[in-house]
Formats: structure tokens, C-alpha cells, sequence
């Protein structure tokens, strides 16, 4: 028998009506800093926690609440216990500086709520900002080779060690920030046993679900990075994960959704809880090369329906806020037919990989505009996750020269969002009191502030 509970898919909602208020969640797609080119999705989830049927009204406003200003405005109607999402695009052409967005929701012609959300426009002439926009984050790196040189740093940190990267982050306009995963556990897809032997992974916060703990300096380093970037008015993908890598099973479904619950019911409180982000990657060509084709054809079934009940599941407990997978950008062409499924339950796609494109397939540049088309087609945003780091002899990560990632940030700016991987270990402010990744590190950061600092808003 399996540990993992099956959750009712209903369950975020029964607990949402156990509030017994009517709530809503306002959201910016993407957040923050933003080229003139790309317009925003703005999102307003309602949650009625009420026994009975409910109406409101939302309006939005640009940089002031006067009837002018108005840029949307809608009545809704929720059933009791329900959720229903308001979307619309802004179009950002000419709000070029700092904006602010106001959402005001009324019932009975009374305002009930009211929100605001910050966001700046730049102006590129592409659809990037030239710039790092997020970074992942490992809490601890999932590969102690890789990681060898920031490993033994990274370990001794403690909340007050987090808070200043997340602070460093900020410093040189890293907005994003997206958590890899909250548990450490090395086992792929296909190649294990967890149904029949349980989940033996370790939790980098203190999960009542499972009782092994990663061995870091601190118990909760999740809450350390959400209430920093609360601070500093930032975004956080949480990584749910990992069950397995490359895992999309029924069982690693049902594992998800119960570690979701569980951390929005201990960490949902932060604004700066953004989104959620599946950990356990992709190929470009949706299948894996070490299986049948029988269990290849399973293998998309299970990823196309694997992402439509976390998203359903997701939009029950937090309708609106975003869903996002990180696959390679390898033999996308073969897997084509099943993206454009997948696509549909995937809110951000954030592929990596476009400088190790494979020597027989298509170039870089090529996946990217290849990546661009599926999505235009579908719907879903196309963030890129920029590699920032080299291997070393002994397969150990260590930053890139600032030329080329600079060259980077021109080439592949046709993505809205530029990410890294990743900030921790390749990049180390100079003031902060441990530096993971050492003098190497605290010289990319102080070459890539120096090009950015201008920059920014």
C-alpha cells in the first residue's frame, strides 16, 4: 500500500468554507518589472467561504482611483463554497516607470476590499528586460558534486543568513525567486519503488506529513525566504517537490497535492507566496531515454493528466496564482503533439538547456522560437531559465563569466521573464556574512550589479 493519502480534490474548497467569508486574490502575469511589449494578465480569484450564493463587483484602477482611471470592472457571482476567476490584459505600451494597480471589490455598493499591486515597465524594444529578472533557489543543492563548492556554506546557513541572500537577490533586481524544492529525495521516475516501500524523503521545513528533515543549520528555511521577500516586495514560487524526478504518476499526483495543502495551510498567510512550481522537470521531448515506447505512451498520458488535476487542484485552493514546469528545450519537435495538451494546464513554461542543445537537433535560438510558437498558440507564458554556471573538471558548477551571460540576455530576448539557475552559489554579495560559492561568486555579482545598476527602476 502506498503512505501517500489521496486528497479529496474538493478540499481546499470545504476548507476555504469553513472561513465563512467571501476572500479574493489578486495576481499580475507576469509580476513586477515588465517590457512596454508584453502585456500583463491580471487575475482575481474569489473563494466564497459562505453558506449560501454570493455577488461582488471588482473594479481596477491604474495609478489612481478616480473614475478615470478605470481600466476593468465586473460583477460576479460565486456559488456558496465555490471559486471564480476574473481575468483581463493590460496593456502596458506607455506606462513606462513605476505603476500601481488597484483592485477594489464591492458588495451591497459597499468596498469590501482593496488591493494594490506595484509593478514598473521598461523599455527594451523586445519582449525581455535585458536583465535576471528570478533566480532559482536550491535550499541545499540536490547533487553534492555539483554543488561542492557552496554545499558545506550553503548547509551552515541560518534564517538570518537566508534573509540576507534573499536581500542580495533584491539588490541587483532579482524579483522572482523560485524555491526548487521542499524535499530532498533522489529517485527517478520509473526506477523506484515508492508505492509499495513509502516516501523516505526529507523536508526542508517542518512538514507534519513525513518526519525526515535535511540536514541544514535552519528548520524552516521555506518561511525564512516568504517573509523576506514579503519585505522586500517580492515573488516566490514554492517547488513542490520532490517526489521523484521526471515523476508523473498517479501516486507522485496525489503526493503533490497533499504537500500543496499542507503548505498553503502554513505558509499561505505571505504575500509573497506568487506561485506554485512542480520540481520534477521535463524533457523537450516529453518521454525518457531510458523506457519503452509502451511506457512512453504512458508516460505522456500520465504528465497531460498529471497537470490537469494539480491545476484544477491548485485553483481550488488558490484560484489564479500560477503553475509552472522547467523542462529541457531538447527534441521539442518530438513531443510537440503532447505540449500542446500540456499546455493548456500549465500557466508559465521556464525551459532551460538552449546552450547544450544536443549536436543533431535544433539550435538554441531555434528552440526558443519553437517553444514561443506552442505558446502563442495556447496561451501560456514563456519565461526562459538561463544557466549561469559552467562544470568544472569534476562535474562540480561554478559561474559563468559575466561576458557571457551578458550575451545571453541579448540573444534569448524574446522571453518575457529571465530566470537563472541559480543565484545561490554562483552569485554571493560581497557585504553578506557567508558566501556560498566563494570569491568567484562575489566577482559575478559585483560584474553583474555593475550592468544592471543603471538599469533598474
Amino acid at each position: 500500500m502506498s503512505d501517500v493519502t489521496a486528497i479529496n480534490a474538493d478540499a481546499a474548497v470545504q476548507a476555504a468554507a469553513a472561513q465563512k467569508e467571501l476572500t479574493v486574490q489578486v495576481h499580475m502575469l507576469p509580476p513586477g518589472r515588465v517590457s512596454s511589449i508584453v502585456p500583463i494578465e491580471v487575475r482575481a480569484g474569489f473563494m466564497n467561504g459562505l453558506n449560501d450564493d454570493a455577488g461582488a463587483g471588482i473594479s481596477f484602477y491604474l495609478n489612481g482611483k478616480d473614475s478615470e482611471n478605470m481600466v476593468y470592472s465586473r460583477q460576479v457571482e460565486i456559488e456558496a463554497g465555490g471559486t471564480e476567476l476574473v481575468k483581463f490584459n493590460l496593456e502596458t505600451k506607455g506606462l513606462t516607470g513605476k505603476n500601481k494597480l488597484f483592485a477594489l471589490v464591492t458588495q451591497n455598493g459597499k468596498i469590501v476590499e482593496s488591493v494594490e499591486k506595484d509593478f514598473s515597465i521598461v523599455e527594451t524594444g523586445v519582449r525581455s528586460t535585458r536583465m535576471i529578472d528570478g533566480s532559482w533557489c536550491g535550499i541545499c543543492h540536490w547533487s553534492d558534486i555539483e554543488g561542492a563548492r557552496w554545499q558545506d556554506d550553503i548547509k551552515k546557513m541560518t534564517a538570518a543568513d537566508w534573509h540576507q541572500m534573499v536581500s542580495s537577490m533584491h539588490e541587483c533586481g532579482v524579483e522572482v525567486i523560485v524555491i526548487q524544492e521542499i524535499f530532498r529525495h533522489q529517485e527517478y521516475a520509473c526506477k523506484h519503488d515508492i508505492p509499495r516501500k513509502g516516501y523516505k524523503g526529507e523536508a526542508f521545513y517542518p512538514s507534519q506529513l513525513y518526519p525526515g528533515r535535511v540536514d541544514v543549520a535552519c528548520p524552516d528555511a521555506l518561511k525564512a525566504i516568504l517573509e523576506k521577500a514579503q519585505e522586500l516586495g517580492m515573488y516566490v514560487f514554492v517547488g513542490i517537490g520532490m517526489y521523484a524526478w521526471f515523476d508523473f504518476t498517479p501516486e507522485s499526483l496525489e503526493w503533490h497535492k497533499q504537500v500543496a495543502q499542507e503548505v498553503w495551510r502554513l505558509y499561505g498567510g505571505y504575500e509573497s507566496f506568487y506561485g506554485w512550481y512542480v520540481s520534477e522537470e521535463a524533457y523537450g521531448s516529453l518521454d525518457l531515454d531510458y523506457i519503452s515506447e509502451e511506457q512512453i505512451r504512458k508516460y505522456r498520458k500520465d504528465i497531460i493528466a498529471f497537470f490537469k488535476s494539480f491545476h484544477d487542484f491548485t485553483n481550488s485552493l488558490t484560484p489564479g496564482k500560477p503553475v509552472m514546469l522547467a523542462p529541457n528545450c531538447h527534441w521539442l519537435k518530438k513531443g510537440e503533439k503532447y505540449w500542446m495538451e500540456l499546455f493548456k494546464y500549465l500557466d508559465i513554461v521556464c525551459p532551460f538547456g538552449f546552450e547544450r542543445m544536443p549536436f543533431t537537433d535544433m539550435s538554441g535560438p531555434e528552440a526558443a522560437e519553437f517553444y514561443q510558437k506552442m505558446c502563442d498558440a495556447t496561451g501560456s507564458r514563456l519565461w526562459l531559465d538561463m544557466e549561469i554556471f559552467l562544470f568544472g573538471s569534476r562535474g562540480e558548477l561554478y559561474p559563468r563569466p559575466i561576458e557571457q551571460i551578458k550575451s545571453d540576455l541579448v540573444r534569448y530576448s524574446g522571453f518575457e521573464k529571465i530566470m537563472c539557475y541559480q543565484f545561490p552559489g554562483m552569485m554571493s554579495a560581497p557585504w553578506a556574512k557567508i558566501q556560498p560559492g566563494g570569491d568567484d561568486a562575489v566577482e559575478l555579482y559585483k560584474a553583474y550589479f555593475e550592468y544592471v545598476k543603471d538599469k533598474l527602476v
